[in-house]
This record gives structure tokens, sequence and C-alpha cells, in this order.
């Protein structure tokens, strides 16, 4: 639950750790383009 809030947290905030940020928004993009083509 907190691992969950701390993704969340990160995601609404992303100027406070642009690199995770990005990182996060890339692997999502990844996972739904996987899917996607599956």
């Amino acid at each position: 639950m907190r691992a969950t809030s701390k993704a969340l947290l990160t995601v609404e905030s992303p100027g406070l750790n642009p690199r995770r940020h990005l990182l996060g928004t890339g692997s999502f993009i990844l996972l739904f383009w996987s899917f996607e083509n599956a």
C-alpha cells in the first residue's frame, strides 16, 4: 500500500523526480504497447 501511494506521488509530482517519472511513463507506454500488439 505504501509503495503504491509512493508510486502515485511520483507520477503526480514529476518535478521532484523527473528521471523516475520519465522512466515510469516510458515503462507504462511500453507495457501498453506490448498489450496492444500481442
